[in-house]
């Protein structure tokens, strides 16, 4: 797909194993890059509070990545033309204002009595190309479908507050 749009758009990559970054250099890794992959520990999932372990999430931390989506400036413009097409100054600035107030609006994910991540985004295929939703918004919509019969899937989630600083 990127090589048919050779010349027709600007590709972004965030690598989180990218271990020739400072940030995450390993002392074990050879000339090419190859080795252990950082690490940092984490808190427990919400679902999984009870269990007595310790979670990792490897690569790059976290902060990282935000600021990179802040140094980039607005993205979404793929979703807003596969839906749109052409782009007027109006749709540009929808996006700049959905983009900008994405982080406060995660902030505020602690004070809702359930959270139900979703990778699913709205311009998935998932939600449409099919009979039912399938893959990552089935589970979504099933999850939601449960909270209202007064159920709670394994996949919701509640934020504590301080999640998202």
């Amino acid at each position: 797909m990127a090589g048919q749009l050779r010349g027709q758009a600007e590709f972004l990559l965030f690598d989180y194993l990218d271990q020739g970054q400072s940030e995450i250099q390993n002392s074990q890794s050879d000339q090419w890059g190859r080795g252990p992959i950082g690490y940092e520990r984490i808190e427990s999932p919400a679902p999984l509070k009870n269990i007595p372990r310790y979670f990792r999430r490897f690569g790059l931390p976290r902060p990282l990545f935000i600021g990179y989506l802040r140094e980039q400036g607005p993205l979404g413009i793929p979703r807003t033309t596969k839906q749109k097409g052409i782009l007027s100054r109006n749709d540009l600035e929808n996006i700049e204002v959905r983009v900008a107030s994405t982080y406060g609006e995660l902030r505020q994910a602690w004070r809702f009595t359930y959270v139900i991540p979703n990778h699913d985004g709205e311009d998935s295929d998932n939600w449409d190309a099919f009979y039912y939703p399938v893959g990552e918004a089935r589970k979504t919509l099933m999850a939601f479908a449960g909270l209202l019969e007064g159920n709670e899937a394994a996949c919701v989630e509640k934020w504590e507050q301080a999640l998202v600083p």
